[in-house]
């Protein structure tokens, strides 16, 4: 069920955009971007049991306008766990897959936007002992929302660069992957840089 309607929102919510002035033309429509960044554990069981993580996203979008873009958007973000026993290393990692709305705010060089993204975070962990991974792996599939805020800088007709930063919201079942937290909070602190494919 939870599978399914993260991949109904992915059809018809929206994403990444960058801007162009004046009409917009058939090869600026389709856009992609790509971010890397540090994460931070936000939440009170997720910042006990994990350090600050890394991670990233890959969009493709499609501009309906100045002001509005909808994009699918996955990536990779993983957090060591803090404090293992003697011996022990573990990590959290999730792989979100969403639809994401952005809405810039403005349509000059710099331009703020927030955007709102929906959709599934495909969640694992484990611990290893020597190189050995241990019988505590598992996954699970759970429903992720994602608004954020963030600036944009063109550099050129068809490229930009911005810094944003996400509130994750994996919504891990209690006692789940996420120590005691649900939902399970992340903070995405990123830079990255978007151009047109088409």
């Amino acid at each position: 069920m939870k599978k399914s309607l993260g991949l109904a929102l992915l059809l018809f919510l929206p994403g990444f955009a960058l801007g162009a002035d004046g009409d917009l033309p058939a090869d600026q429509r389709w856009v992609e971007t790509g971010d890397f960044g540090l994460s931070l554990p936000g939440s009170a069981g997720a910042s006990k049991a994990f350090n600050t993580g890394f991670g990233g996203d890959v969009s493709v979008g499609y501009r309906l306008d100045h002001t509005f873009t909808f994009s699918v958007a996955s990536g990779y973000f993983q957090y060591d766990i803090s404090n293992p026993p003697a011996g022990i290393t573990g990590n959290f990692s999730y792989v979100p897959l969403m639809g994401v709305l952005r809405v810039n705010l403005s349509q000059e060089a710099v331009r703020p936007y927030l955007l709102l993204g929906l959709g599934v975070a495909f969640n694992s962990s484990s611990t290893s002992s020597g190189g050995k991974t241990l019988d505590n792996y598992g996954t699970q599939t759970d429903f992720l929302a994602s608004p954020g805020v963030g600036v944009l800088f063109r550099v050129s007709d068809n490229t930009a660069l911005f810094v944003q930063g996400r509130l994750d919201l994996d919504f891990t079942p209690a006692h789940g992957f996420g120590g005691t937290d649900s939902p399970t909070l992340f903070v995405p602190l990123q830079g990255g840089i978007g151009f047109f494919v088409i």
